[in-house]
């Protein structure tokens, strides 16, 4: 989050591992850039500046938070969180406050990947089993992505149109698509340049640029050696 602080609680940097749910806000160079992180288990985040600044807590009573997205607001963000047992749901959080709003409707499971924040901030895609569904943020009806396969699944958004991938946890091909008319080519072949010993690759772990022309994503590499013994006989 560029600009100001978002919040009023000072809390200490997390000294327990940091999971892969990491979002970063983006802003000018000169002003502070803040991260969200989340600690193995914990239902809630921590909102941590990069550089100079305080720390400050982010929950909501009866919300396990799971997963975020800062908007372009600066003091707003889309977290996907569980009430008590109940399906993963979309909500807008202020971060300087305490307000929530729910997004998504009841009986609607969004899953830990395969949902977007427009560059824009008005609207929310999200994967479901058969399409790929459009929310806007400020409320109203949701409509579908054209043309979409039960195999898409959101992986980002960027100014020229939403990321999706057929197989997240494999890489490879990630396709630009028209939200409008559901027109798709080819955005980006993603692999990482030395293969060898990579176990796990998800392309939940994407972020971009809004232009797209720059992004980042994790995987699990695992190198072992193979020894020959001879002469135990």
């Amino acid at each position: 989050m560029s600009g100001r602080s978002p919040g009023t609680q000072s809390l200490p940097v997390p000294s327990s591992t940091i999971d892969s749910r990491l979002d970063h806000s983006c802003g000018e160079a000169t002003l502070p850039i803040w991260a969200i992180v989340q600690t193995g288990g914990s239902p809630h985040f921590d909102v941590i500046p990069t550089g100079p600044g305080e720390a400050l807590r982010l929950e909501r009573p009866g919300l396990t938070l799971l997963d975020a997205r800062w908007l372009p607001d600066e003091r707003n963000v889309v977290v996907r969180a569980r009430a008590q047992n109940g399906p993963a749901r979309l909500y807008v959080l202020d971060v300087k406050g305490s307000a929530v709003r729910q997004v998504t409707p009841d009986g609607f499971e969004v899953g830990d990947s395969g949902w977007a924040v427009s560059p824009d901030g008005a609207m929310l895609a999200v994967s479901s089993e058969q399409h790929v569904e459009l929310f806007p943020i400020a409320g109203g009806g949701a409509r579908r992505v054209p043309g979409a396969s039960d195999r898409w699944r959101v992986v980002g958004w960027i100014e020229r149109g939403l990321l999706i991938s057929e197989d997240p946890a494999a890489g490879g091909t990630v396709f630009r698509v028209d939200p409008a008319t559901g027109r798709h080519d080819t955005w980006a072949d993603i692999n990482p340049q030395d293969p060898a010993g990579i176990m796990n690759l998800n392309l939940s772990t994407l972020v971009t640029t809004a232009d797209g022309r720059g992004y980042g994503y994790s995987w699990h590499r695992a190198m072992s050696d193979l020894y020959l013994v001879e002469g135990l006989v």
